[in-house]
């Protein structure tokens, strides 16, 4: 199966998962939420154990355990920014990290940028900008127009920044072949499950030594009911797709196809939360897709 396969519907699943992460994170400790997340995503790949292969390496784990250290930091600072501002905003913003990965894409993994895939990356910008800040140039100071929400778009910045960070990461271990190193490749379901666990991990032990772990616990338990579920699967379903799609095609090519969740995301959610500027975000949003398609032709 081609890799474009995979890497869309690594993009309809994950816009479905932050759909639902806005949803319940509204209303919930984040550290708890994450703990109790992992947990039950990591109870359902319990019974496909027997599919994993561990790595041998040591060279492998000290790339893995630098990956959930990433992710930690992305999936932090991001459910600031989910949780404080509109998701509409949030995730298309987000994909200002894909410039970032184009140009990686290129000096680390030596691929090519088209006049087209230039003329992507630009309209990305434009994008981005109409989404904060309007049409009219004027209104560029909307952005910064409390302290508080520069606070969380600084949340999203940061999140951006580990997020291309983890997305290169990701690429060496499904792909070393990509950078010439001299490791084994880890398969896809493989690396979705050992990083998986390995937040888990981290995530509950960091929310254990919170305040009134348990209640939070039963908070989040009773509060976000069967949705949580539903996430759980879907975010599973997500990476795993990504990742096979990351470890069969080029990487310059693979991530914009999967950021196409934005649209969805922008619809979707936008609709579901009664978010303001919503036709304005669209616009912004179709911009993005539309720079998506020429990075990727």
């Amino acid at each position: 199966m081609s890799w474009l396969v995979f890497a869309l519907v690594s993009a309809v699943t994950y816009g479905t998962y932050y759909v639902l992460l806005k949803r319940n994170i509204n209303r919930e400790y984040i550290w708890s939420y994450f703990a109790f997340f992992f947990t039950l995503l990591f109870v359902l790949l319990i019974p496909f154990t027997q599919w994993v292969v561990f790595p041998k390496e040591q060279a492998v784990w000290g790339i893995i355990l630098l990956h959930v250290a990433l992710l930690s930091l992305f999936f932090f600072f991001g459910s600031l920014a989910y949780k404080h501002l509109e998701e509409s905003e949030v995730s298309p913003l987000g994909n200002l990290g894909l410039i970032v990965l184009i140009f990686a894409g290129i000096f680390l993994f030596k691929e090519t940028l088209t006049v087209l895939q230039l003329l992507g990356v630009a309209l990305m910008i434009i994008g981005a900008f109409i989404l904060e800040a309007g049409i009219h140039i004027s209104k560029f100071k909307r952005i910064f127009k409390s302290k508080n929400h520069r606070k969380y778009l600084y949340c999203i910045l940061i999140a951006i920044f580990f997020s291309v960070i983890s997305s290169i990461v990701e690429k060496v271990i499904l792909d070393p072949q990509a950078l010439e190193f001299a490791i084994t490749p880890v398969e896809p379901f493989s690396l979705n499950y050992i990083t998986r666990g390995l937040l888990m991990c981290f995530f509950l032990s960091r929310a254990f030594f919170k305040k009134e772990f348990i209640p939070r616990f039963k908070h989040v338990y009773h509060h976000a009911g069967w949705t949580i579920l539903l996430a759980a699967i879907v975010y599973n379903i997500a990476n795993i797709s990504y990742f096979t799609a990351l470890s069969l095609g080029n990487f310059s090519e693979v991530i914009p196809v999967a950021s196409l969740s934005t649209l969805f995301i922008v619809i979707v959610g936008g609709s579901l939360f009664h978010e303001h500027h919503l036709k304005q975000k669209i616009v912004a949003s179709i911009i993005m897709i539309i720079a998506t398609g020429l990075i990727v032709a």
